[in-house]
């Protein structure tokens, strides 16, 4: 979802030829990355451990997968 809404923030400023769109596009990216690795996963990582481990490795953290996650680690 926050890819999306990166995309949508980022197609306004362009459209709109909006500096103020583009820094609070740029913003929301570096806010969002600081809250997800600082605050979120670590989290995740101590409710889950070894099974949210090997979930982080097979998915990124922005760019969403063309195939869906199997867990199996043969990706």
């Amino acid at each position: 979802m926050l890819t999306g809404v990166l995309l949508f923030l980022a197609a306004e400023a362009l459209l709109l030829q909006s500096w103020p769109l583009a820094l609070w596009a740029v913003f929301f990216f570096g806010l969002n990355t600081a809250y997800f690795k600082y605050v979120e996963e670590p989290g995740l990582e101590r409710r889950y451990g070894r099974s949210y481990r090997d979930y982080r490795a097979g998915v990124n953290r922005w760019v969403p997968r063309m195939a869906p996650y199997t867990g199996s680690g043969t990706d």
